[in-house]
């Protein structure tokens, strides 16, 4: 679950994720259980290798500093 202390942390580096992505990070949002995103991407970007990549950064993150080791 992310939990709202570390929520707003959790969401400015899923938009440092999509930047590195080389894409833009307009909205991030959501609630315990999931994330909202709305994101601009380059014309020539598979939308699924994008999510697929900030949801592995971003769970790594959230094992490595929260230290929630089964979150997915």
């Amino acid at each position: 679950m992310i939990k709202e202390d570390w929520r707003n942390r959790f969401h400015t580096y899923i938009g440092g994720a999509i930047r590195a992505a080389e894409g833009c990070p307009e909205m991030i949002g959501g609630v315990a259980d999931h994330v909202h995103l709305l994101m601009g991407l380059r014309a020539t970007a598979r939308v699924a290798d994008i999510v697929c990549e900030v949801k592995a950064t971003s769970s790594r993150w959230v094992h490595e500093e929260i230290g929630l080791r089964m979150f997915a």
